[in-house]
């Protein structure tokens, strides 16, 4: 086992799972769990930032702030550079 490695229990249903996961997708177990870990790491990235922007909506002068901000950089994308 490298150094950058560990073991780790899981259940007898999980670890059927993922035996399952592993034969139908051809794939080691291993990396069936590290996609697997993360997708679920994207997922709660998103998570969370879906529930900060609501909060952020929520709050009517950041949300001001933020259009605002949003209506000048609108502006610098009018460069005269299109289609070059």
């Amino acid at each position: 086992m490298s150094a950058n490695s560990a073991t780790m229990r899981v259940n007898s249903r999980t670890l059927r799972i993922i035996r399952e996961l592993a034969a139908r997708l051809d794939k080691k177990m291993n990396t069936v769990v590290e996609e697997a870990i993360e997708q679920y790491r994207r997922k709660v990235f998103f998570q969370k930032a879906n529930e900060d922007y609501a909060a952020l909506r929520g709050d009517k002068e950041a949300w001001a702030q933020i259009k605002e901000e949003r209506r000048l950089w609108d502006a610098t994308l009018q460069d005269g550079l299109e289609g070059k």
